[in-house]
């Protein structure tokens, strides 16, 4: 089943901060019909990362917008999270889990008349490799060699259980997107310049407007009838200023990043229409009791737990278009547990706590916050819940870079933050919680199932995911 559309409908102006392309993807289940003789606007809300897959700078999430419409990918995924064909029609795992087979198709070339077939993924594969973007980096480094067997067979061999690799694939398009080897041989040509064999050709980029016309020797033919002629992605970094310009009728489509404090004042439901999905994010907080040992202790994060209102950060920061949650894992994703219960609010509860753990006059933390909303607010208001049971923090906003960063290097105590989910529960902990300077421990997994989220995060807020559609243009 052909995905190309649907990621870039939902997906289109998803920043790291927000949401994986699986989520994206899942959430375009019902993505409208388009004229196609003519042409969609929607938002993003970065300019062109450049458009060569072996050195890409951005992430899972942004490689969706960049690279959906003018590569096809090795792999995709389906709205089901499952990983479905593209260039391969199938694949064969070994009975060891390192070496995988990949059949592909035979019908697919490059804008240029050049054939996609297994020397281009092969080209493709050892240039990612030898590239070494962090974006591709976990399966280039498992990866030990990739060959030729046919001209529509590839087989990847690997140093480790690759079992999962196919699904990464699937839901990273920098991983997943074959350019044409040719293009491969200057690296600063292609990343101004794409060459793919995609749906889309890009006709012009300037300003932080992206240009594309439908490519109409494209191989999917079905796709071609329900696409748009053309497309534009237009750069916005103020969300208030694309719903601006949706409702001045400048742009068709946006994805808000942050709640709409008042959506009835944008959404009519006749010229502005509203979907709205789970977006697979949470905020979270991270601990650092390497730092600070008082908060190894299980009592002194139950207490830190129990005194923040999460349903009031639902109502108050976040409108109403959150859930309250109290484990990293999404509801809707693989590995979720809807038995574990989200505390409310007892301060008493939380000062007793502390006082049994040997701080009974509290304590007094540092935290670090990305300066961006609603990272700030919720940071703001947990920061005044904790004062009320005698902690203390100072918090620390900075650009979301420096604010990881100082958080690695091990100089806060606290890290207000955001996580993305993806359709593998363990890829969900090892990458956003390996960045905890202290490690997913066994004393944090027995806490985590009993409702007290440790090292890995105490509030957990799942982010609903607004779409906002114009109707049909006078």
């Amino acid at each position: 089943m052909h995905k190309k559309l649907l990621s870039l409908l939902l997906a289109v102006g998803l920043t790291a901060a927000l949401t994986g392309g699986a989520a994206a993807s899942a959430a375009a289940k019902k993505a409208p019909q388009l004229d196609p003789n003519g042409t969609i606007r929607l938002t993003s809300t970065v300019t062109s990362l450049g458009w060569n897959p072996s050195t890409f700078v951005g992430t899972e999430s942004t490689s969706v917008v960049q690279f959906s419409n003018v590569y096809d990918r090795l792999l995709q995924l389906s709205t089901d999270f499952t990983v479905a064909p593209m260039i391969a029609k199938s694949y064969n795992l070994s009975a060891d889990h390192k070496t995988i087979t990949f059949d592909l198709r035979s019908d697919i070339k490059f804008w240029d008349g050049t054939p996609l077939n297994a020397d281009a993924v092969v080209a493709n594969y050892l240039d990612k490799q030898a590239k070494k973007a962090a974006v591709n980096a976990i399966v280039m480094g498992m990866m030990t060699g990739v060959t030729a067997l046919s001209p529509t067979k590839v087989q990847m061999t690997f140093n480790t259980d690759a079992v999962a690799v196919p699904q990464l694939i699937a839901q990273n398009d920098a991983l997943g997107a074959i350019a044409n080897p040719l293009a491969l041989k200057d690296a600063d040509a292609l990343k101004v310049t794409p060459a793919g064999s995609g749906p889309y050709k890009l006709v012009s980029l300037d300003s932080g407007q992206r240009t594309m016309e439908r490519w109409d020797g494209y191989w999917d033919k079905a796709y071609l009838k329900n696409s748009s002629k053309t497309i534009k992605i237009i750069a916005f970094t103020d969300p208030t200023a694309a719903v601006a310009a949706l409702q001045a009728n400048q742009i068709d489509m946006t994805v808000v990043l942050q709640p709409l404090p008042n959506p009835t004042s944008v959404i009519d439901g006749k010229n502005v229409k509203q979907g709205i999905v789970d977006s697979g994010r949470t905020q979270e907080i991270m601990f650092n009791y390497t730092r600070t040992p008082a908060l190894a202790n299980p009592k002194v994060r139950e207490a830190l737990s129990l005194a923040i209102d999460r349903q009031g950060i639902v109502s108050t920061i976040m409108f109403g278009q959150a859930t309250a949650t109290n484990q990293p894992i999404p509801k809707g994703f693989p590995g979720y547990d809807p038995s574990i219960k989200v505390p409310k609010q007892n301060v008493a509860k939380a000062k007793q706590l502390l006082t049994e753990a040997g701080f009974p006059n509290g304590l007094t933390l540092k935290g670090t916050v990305p300066n961006i909303n609603p990272h700030q607010n919720i940071a703001t208001a947990v920061q005044a819940q904790w004062k009320a049971i005698g902690v203390d923090v100072s918090i620390t906003a900075a650009p979301a870079l420096t604010a990881a960063v100082d958080w690695k290097t091990g100089n806060y105590d606290v890290w207000f933050t955001s996580a993305q989910s993806y359709p593998d529960m363990a890829q969900i902990v090892n990458e956003n919680f390996a960045a905890n300077p202290v490690r997913f421990h066994a004393d944090e997994r027995r806490h985590v199932r009993a409702g007290v989220l440790a090292a890995c995060g105490i509030l957990s807020v799942g982010f609903l995911l607004t779409t906002l559609l114009r109707g049909p243009r006078a």
